[in-house]
């Protein structure tokens, strides 16, 4: 009855044979089915390839703390999936000057991570000695406005320090506060209110220039670390975030990178976003 093969189709049948049944027929439904099986497989494993491709290849853009030691900084990075739109990247402006980069593309895995090599060839095109970090944010800003969809944008969190001067400036596209830890052991958050990247034709850029000295520490992340908890305030993450970096001051700057991240998401919790945290030592 027809009612009856309508019920086995919805229940999850992909065909049906009707009485009298013929063993040629049979055998013709058995190939058709086996073709599709491995026409899919095939598919799912082209999709599974090139995920893997594009997420070597994000890997393969983050810079190490071993590239670029006069840097001086630590990082955890932990995709959510094995692509990500959380991006983070150290650029060398000039011997006495680095930039430190954190993005955040809005979304995760394949479609945030797609714009990610895009992203790293700019900031490395715009961030030389004959731009202001203002500069650099207003072309990324300027590039992402034509690239990212409707509901796409970009935060981002762009700070140079300047060893010879002992200056440190930062650009904050409506991306979480970086965080300062003093050398004394007291941290505060840089307050430095941005629009965000690619929404607005031209979005509205703060910068804040600070006096930092040999010790301070900066820290640098993506919203996933200080939201571990949900339903939780920003602010609440944030405050966290500082007393975590005030708890392991006394450690080298990579092992307090690791424990900040074990201290705001304790293993066992389930992640809802990628983690990436960037500290610096500020050194001469």
């Amino acid at each position: 009855m027809p009612q009856g093969r309508v019920q086995g189709l919805n229940t999850g049948a992909v065909d049906y044979i009707c009485k009298p049944i013929y063993r040629e027929e049979v055998l013709a439904r058995v190939r058709i089915h086996l073709r599709i099986r491995e026409t899919n497989r095939l598919l799912l494993q082209q999709v599974e390839d090139s995920f893997q491709r594009l997420t070597d290849v994000q890997r393969s853009m983050l810079v190490r703390p071993a590239d670029c030691p006069e840097a001086s900084f630590a990082v955890f990075y932990q995709p959510l999936e094995g692509a990500s739109g959380d991006f983070y990247d150290v650029v060398s402006v000039d011997p006495e000057i680095s930039g430190y980069f954190v993005a955040d593309i809005s979304g995760h895995g394949v479609g945030a991570g797609f714009f990610t090599p895009a992203l790293k060839a700019l900031l490395r095109q715009q961030a030389g000695p004959l731009f202001s970090i203002e500069d650099t944010m207003r072309d990324i800003d300027a590039v992402m406005h034509h690239v990212l969809s409707e509901e796409q944008y970009l935060t981002a969190c762009y700070a140079r320090l300047n060893r010879r001067t002992h200056r440190l400036s930062i650009v904050n596209a409506g991306h979480p506060p970086a965080v300062l830890l003093h050398a004394s052991g007291k941290a505060e958050s840089v307050e430095a209110e941005s629009d965000p990247l690619g929404v607005f034709p031209s979005a509205v850029l703060q910068r804040r220039d600070l006096t930092v000295r040999l010790g301070d520490r900066l820290f640098l992340y993506t919203d996933g670390i200080i939201e571990s908890s949900p339903g939780a305030p920003r602010r609440a993450g944030i405050e966290r975030l500082m007393a975590a970096a005030e708890d392991h001051r006394a450690v080298p700057l990579e092992q307090a990178v690791s424990r900040m991240v074990g201290d705001l998401c304790p293993a066992g919790i389930c992640l809802q976003d990628d983690l990436l945290l960037l500290g610096v030592e500020v050194s001469w």
